[in-house]
Order: structure tokens, then C-alpha cells, then sequence
């Protein structure tokens, strides 16, 4: 027996604000902070605040609640998800309201080296 499989088409739907910022990807609306215009506010069910620097200081679906402290270099210093720091710092992850680089996984899939 032979399984064969057929390619589907992939198409998605963008649109952008009369700045060039992406306001609309694949039917999620995305909104910018009026301190910071080029940062996202909302996207894909997240709300970002972000710090006088235009740092991401927190970003949260309304169930979960990532937290960023940054040092005085404005390197990232602590993750925290909803209260608890992350010390075990394994994924990395560079979608929106992740500072870039910064590795991250969830508490309950951490393990000692």
C-alpha cells in the first residue's frame, strides 16, 4: 500500500494601519501602545505594558501573566509567570512581547540540570 498526500494552499490575511504597522493578521487584530507607537499593545489574545524605555514590563492573556525586570544595562534580569520566578530558563522564544532571546518554560515543564 501507497499513501499519498496532496499539498494544501496556504493563505493568510494582512492588512496595515496608515503608519505601515501590521493591524490585522489572519482575522487577529493587532493594536500599538500610544506611549510607544511602533509596540504592540494587543495581538493574538495578549496585552502588553512595557516600562519608559519602551521595555515589555508585562504581557497577559487574562489567565496568565508573564512579568520582565530588567537591569540597569536593560538586559533582561527576571522572568515571572503569574507571581512565581522562572529559574529554569530552557525554551527560547521570540514572538511578539518576548524580549528577543529571552529563554522561557513554563514552571510545570522545568527540570534541574
Amino acid at each position: 500500500m501507497t499513501a499519498t498526500s496532496t499539498p494544501t494552499a496556504y493563505s493568510d490575511t494582512f492588512d496595515y494601519d496608515i503608519y505601515g504597522r501590521l493591524s490585522l493578521k489572519g482575522g487577529s487584530n493587532y493594536s500599538y501602545d500610544p506611549q510607544h507607537p511602533h509596540a504592540v499593545h494587543s495581538a493574538l489574545g495578549w496585552v502588553y505594558t512595557y516600562n519608559q524605555s519602551g521595555d515589555v514590563v508585562s504581557k497577559t492573556d487574562g489567565t496568565d501573566t508573564y512579568t520582565f525586570t530588567y537591569s540597569s544595562e536593560l538586559k533582561v534580569e527576571t522572568v515571572s509567570l503569574n507571581g512565581q520566578e522562572l529559574h529554569h530558563l530552557l525554551m527560547m522564544r521570540t514572538e511578539p512581547g518576548f524580549p528577543s532571546g529571552v529563554p522561557l518554560q513554563h514552571p510545570s515543564q522545568a527540570t534541574d540540570p
